[in-house]
């Protein structure tokens, strides 16, 4: 699944205000640092008006995607670099990602690894009581 670049675009500014290099936001993400030149790229010349802003529409325009492993490795970079303080950052502006899934996303990767589990076991419960036939394997 692809995220909106418009992601990409918040993750970015939030590492370039606490005076990160691309590339140690890269190794901290433990991406290569051409992925996020490659996003970068997208990223601008969406900005510019040259690359449609949806996510499917840009896909089919440059074969590439802000894909949701990306999205979740530039995360761990973000809190791996800034700690709490980055992922606040990222948390208050996502207001400005258009779609609720993408927001509701972000929102669960963000969580520290402690609350992980309590929040699948909260989805799972949602999810039940919609759907009682469904059986979660452990």
């Amino acid at each position: 699944m692809e995220l909106e670049i418009r992601a990409f675009i918040l993750m970015d500014g939030i590492v370039r205000s606490g005076g990160f290099k691309k590339r140690e936001w890269a190794l901290a993400s433990h991406l290569s640092p051409a992925r996020i030149s490659d996003l970068s790229r997208l990223a601008k010349q969406t900005k510019l008006g040259k690359l449609a802003s949806d996510r499917k529409t840009l896909k089919k325009q440059v074969g590439r995607a802000f894909t949701i492993d990306k999205a979740l490795a530039l995360i761990g970079g973000i809190q791996a670099l800034m700690g709490k303080h980055g992922v606040e950052q990222l948390l208050s502006k996502l207001h400005e990602i258009e779609n609720e899934d993408h927001r509701n996303f972000i929102m669960l990767a963000c969580l520290p690894k402690d609350q992980k589990d309590s929040a699948r076991v909260f989805l799972e419960t949602l999810t039940k009581a919609s759907y009682p036939e469904v059986v979660f394997k452990k």
